[in-house]
């Protein structure tokens, strides 16, 4: 391919107001390549163009026409004596440049370009990882729940947020398909309140801890309910003894009947009485299941089952995997609650799951859900919604404290269990529901509160419409079309078995606490989508340790990277990113090597970067003073770059 520098001159103007500034040049004019560009852009017959490249008579012949190009990132180019762009440095070190050039020359020239080289400035601080969250307040639980949560969070001295999401989605799983509610005020649009959630932090920020507080209500009703099958079962034993002597008898009665050619059909009514049924286990929570056993247990709990896992990167990758497409979609069409399914199996044959009813709740590290929401923000399997149905999903900032030693507060526990085992047992009709045919009970506004929502409900869908955000975030606010009333719904039944509410249509006070909830819970969604569009940014803020710490000194290139097989750091377009994203803030500087075919990149560390090793506290880790968890990750980037 040949081509002129007239060619490259049109190029670069025709882009150069979209081209931006490289990034080892600065607007002051003080970078290490505007030297050098000065230095050309002196010499005579030189032009000097709006992007900053300069064009002149080239400096390695004595031909005085412009032939020769000093584009803005340092590489050199003339169509005289150099076939393709390549370094300025490279090319005056070469034997022909000094064949062309004599020593002296050269010499001269490598002194501009080692003061160039020599005026690093300091490299910028990168911006904080995550966007900031308001602070969760006690008030936006209702009061039945309030006490309690308040003196757990203290207690453990974790966000109060994990509390709070842990303990809705588990009264919405308890609550079911027990009593739902249409929030428009005439249309049959029915919201089951099991709103799905997850909590993201670090390790060791009591993640686990703070579920299990949560979920304490739920496994109590699992004991309960297995201490009534036991029971159950024992008195099972004996009811199916004497069924089976009582269908022995009437078998025998049977032949008789047909061996004497009598009618048989008399002895109908006896034989079906002895047909006695299993007492089934009631369920509310599953750890671990097949998709299969699923279906079975959904059958024997039509309102709903609740999915706990510890660690949801561990379900999000078996969903993944080849043959578990099926289980995807399963899970897909039970956060609706309302829909049905049927599985065909060849061992199992086919089964008809009347209603598909799930609520998920887990624990995920950044790092992971970083990664795996990849997929949620691209065109692919990942891209079909499940990550949206995660409403209630929170990155809280770590505080400061370290928790109370104290007693806990009993009777706030106990205040919540008897909510819990008041909503397995409810009544719909207890709470004002309308009974609807083979549906589900429901409740709806009262008028105040309908107009609230209605005006909300407008607002959110002209905001969705219109909307130039990334149409990830934008599907996951949708979503709160659902979510919203169903938190209403779960703060007013909650108030109402334990006393403090009227029963009857959600009032305007419940809807109130709920929109605070979605205010919240969506400056969440940002931080965490934000985090995970970050393509440059967090990868970025991973090389940049390395570079401080000493794990890249001099120059490198993308390869030494990726192959270090670096957590964040393994994948090329990642390290594409990260690289590019420190050479806008001066940390490393890119360099063209002309190798004969496709051009390869070197980059050359800030020494400033590395002039002193960081302290040991901060390469471990320890940044729990520093407050947030934006604050602690900008920190230590800042700290290992400029210590």
């Amino acid at each position: 391919m040949t081509f002129s520098v007239d060619d490259l001159i049109d190029e670069g103007e025709s882009g150069s107001e979209s081209r931006a500034a490289p990034p080892s040049r600065r607007r002051d004019g003080s970078g290490p390549l505007d030297t050098v560009l000065r230095s050309f852009a002196a010499l005579a017959g030189a032009r000097v163009h709006s992007d900053g490249r300069v064009s002149h008579p080239c400096i390695f012949h004595s031909d005085k026409h412009p032939s020769a190009v000093l584009f803005a990132n340092g590489s050199y180019f003339c169509s005289v004596c150099i076939a393709t762009p390549m370094p300025l440095r490279a090319w005056i070190e070469s034997d022909e440049a000094r064949a062309v050039l004599g020593d002296d020359q050269v010499q001269a020239v490598l002194n501009v370009s080692a003061s160039a080289e020599r005026a690093w400035e300091e490299p910028e601080p990168l911006p904080d990882a995550l966007l900031p969250v308001p602070p969760w307040s006690a008030l936006l639980l209702p009061d039945s729940l309030r006490p309690w949560a308040a003196d757990v969070t203290e207690r453990m001295g974790c966000p109060p947020e994990f509390l709070a999401v842990g303990v809705v989605v588990a009264l919405g799983s308890v609550l079911g398909r027990r009593c739902a509610i249409r929030p428009r005020k005439h249309d049959d649009f029915t919201v089951i309140a099991h709103p799905w959630g997850a909590i993201v932090a670090p390790p060791g920020e009591l993640k686990s801890p703070a579920l299990h507080e949560a979920l304490r209500p739920v496994r109590h009703l699992e004991a309960v309910a297995r201490a009534a099958h036991q029971r159950d079962l024992v008195e099972f034993s004996f009811t199916a003894a004497v069924a089976d002597a009582e269908r022995a008898k009437v078998m025998a009665e049977l032949k008789k009947t047909v061996s004497v050619g009598e009618n048989p059909s008399i002895l109908r009514e006896q034989l079906e009485r002895t047909n006695v049924t299993a007492p089934t286990l009631e369920r509310f929570m599953i750890n671990d299941c097949t998709i299969e056993k699923l279906g079975e247990l959904l059958e024997e709990n039509p309102n709903g089952l609740l999915q706990f896992r510890d660690e949801l990167i561990g379900w999000f990758r078996t969903l993944d995997r080849e043959g578990h497409e099926a289980d995807r979609a399963f899970f897909l069409e039970a956060w609706s609650g309302l829909s049905d399914f049927v599985y065909d199996r060849i061992g199992r044959g086919t089964r008809h799951i009347p209603v598909c009813c799930m609520t998920v709740l887990g624990g995920i590290q950044a790092g992971p859900l970083r990664s795996y929401m990849r997929s949620a923000v691209r065109d692919g399997v990942g891209a079909d919604g499940l990550m949206q149905r995660f409403q209630l999903l929170v990155y809280p900032d770590v505080p400061r404290t370290c928790g109370v030693d104290r007693a806990p507060d009993m009777n706030a526990a106990s205040r919540v269990l008897r909510i819990f085992e008041a909503i397995a047992a409810l009544d719909a009709t207890s709470v004002g529901a309308s009974p609807v045919h083979d549906g589900v009970p429901f409740l709806r506004f009262t008028s105040e509160a309908q107009v609230t929502f209605d005006e909300w409900f407008a607002a959110l869908a002209h905001r969705l419409r219109s909307s130039e955000e990334h149409p990830a975030f934008v599907a996951h606010l949708a979503k709160y079309r659902s979510l919203i009333p169903a938190l209403a719904l779960l703060f007013h039944i909650a108030d109402v078995v334990d006393g403090g509410a009227h029963a009857g249509a959600v009032p305007e006070s419940a809807l109130g606490l709920a929109l605070q909830w979605g205010e919240i819970l969506e400056a969440h969604a940002r931080r965490i989508y934000g985090h995970a569009l970050d393509r440059g940014g967090a990868s970025a803020r991973l090389l940049a340790r390395k570079i401080a710490t000493g794990a890249l000194a001099g120059t490198f290139t993308a390869r030494d990277v990726y192959r270090r097989g670096w957590v964040g750091l393994t994948d090329t377009d990642e390290v594409q990113a990260a690289l590019a994203f420190l050479e806008d803030h001066d940390w490393i500087r890119s360099e063209r090597e002309n190798t004969g075919g496709r051009p390869r990149f070197r980059y050359r560390v800030n020494p400033k970067s590395t002039t002193d090793k960081p302290d040991r506290r901060r390469q471990t880790g320890a940044f729990v003073s520093s407050g947030s968890a934006s604050t602690r990750e900008s920190k230590a980037v800042e700290g290992v770059g400029h210590v």
